[in-house]
């Protein structure tokens, strides 16, 4: 895939003593965001910013995108744990039920 390509590419820049493929940097950084790898993306954005300086629009981007999806992940999260108090509640209110009408 586009992650093993972009490895590649950043692999054979480094035996050839070049500096790194920015643009292999770029992409494997946005494809391990779509992956949800948001650790390694952001290792590649850090890495990207080195080279090209925080201000680039290229990190920009990147950066901008990480927040938002880490902001998705926080939000999913919520929900899940509001969803599993909804569910400890309801199976607290059968029991009380349960017991209510076994008296």
């Amino acid at each position: 895939g586009v992650v093993k390509s972009c490895d590649s590419a950043i692999s054979e820049a480094e035996e050839r003593g070049s500096p790194e493929d920015e643009k292999a940097l770029y992409r494997r950084a946005l494809a391990l965001q779509h992956l949800g790898r948001t650790s390694e993306a952001c290792k590649d954005t850090d890495r990207l910013a080195k080279l090209l300086g925080d201000g680039d629009a290229a990190v920009k981007r990147l950066r901008a995108q990480q927040q938002q999806q880490e902001e998705l992940q926080r939000k999913q999260e919520q929900q899940q744990q509001q969803q599993q108090q909804q569910q400890q509640q309801q199976q607290q209110q059968h029991q009380q039920y349960a017991y209510e009408v076994m008296d």
